[in-house]
């Protein structure tokens, strides 16, 4: 998590808990999305969404015009409902798991 030093971490919280959060870290120029995280006592009340909602609003602002996704494989289809696409799998140095890797390409910002 050395990207923590370097990159501004987004927090969901209410009334002094930790709901949620995330971050970007880049590798060789593309974007990561890093830790998306929903505190397992919130999942299924909509704060993903929340924070996908917002990610994507940090993006477009940071001018990320699309980000990698190293996916947990039981968090792959919450990213695939988000509209990200399967493009490849990665083997984890650390341990050895293999992952899937998505993309999110997001459309140019509405002009005006």
């Amino acid at each position: 998590m050395a990207y923590l030093e370097h990159r501004p971490v987004y927090l969901l919280e209410s009334a002094g808990h930790l709901i949620g959060f995330y971050g970007f870290d880049f590798e060789q120029g593309q974007a990561l999305l890093q830790d998306l995280f929903i505190a397992p006592e919130f999942v299924g009340r909509g704060y993903g969404r929340r924070l996908w909602a917002h990610l994507l609003g940090t993006a477009r602002r940071e001018g990320i015009p699309s980000f990698l996704i190293l996916s947990e494989p039981h968090a792959e289809g919450f990213y695939r409902r988000m509209g990200a696409q399967r493009v490849s799998a990665r083997v984890t140095p650390e341990t050895g798991r293999r992952l899937p890797l998505l993309r999110v390409d997001r459309p140019a910002p509405p002009a005006g």
